[in-house]
């Protein structure tokens, strides 16, 4: 049996995700889906295109903004977030977690898969 080693729970989610990213002084806009989410941080999956457009940042870590529709609501939510960390998933496949720099403001439960 695996003990649960993380601080803050994570939750499965499948929602669209907005990802807005500084390149060359203006903003890129791809649109991804969320992986899992916790208080804390979201993970997303994206094509290359987007992890090739992270790395033209200089240095490490790398920032975006995040906006999502806010469950049973017509507002979204915008996030400012860091990469915390990402991996390779196929030739042109990522998984990319982001780091929230500030408060979710909902519980991340809300953005749950719903079963």
């Amino acid at each position: 049996m695996n003990a649960e080693r993380r601080a803050l729970v994570r939750y499965a989610a499948n929602f669209p995700v907005q990802l807005k990213l500084p390149v060359s002084g203006q903003q890129e806009l791809f649109t991804v889906a969320a992986v899992n989410v916790s208080n804390s941080s979201l993970e997303i999956g994206c094509k290359d295109e987007v992890f090739n457009c992270l790395q033209t940042q200089e240095g490490f870590p790398y920032v975006c903004d995040l906006e999502f529709a806010l469950p049973d609501s017509e507002d979204f939510c915008t996030m400012p977030c860091t990469v915390l960390r990402f991996r390779r998933l196929s030739q042109h496949s990522y998984q990319i977690v982001l780091d929230f720099t500030q408060e979710l403001p909902i519980p991340a439960a809300s953005l749950a898969l719903k079963e």
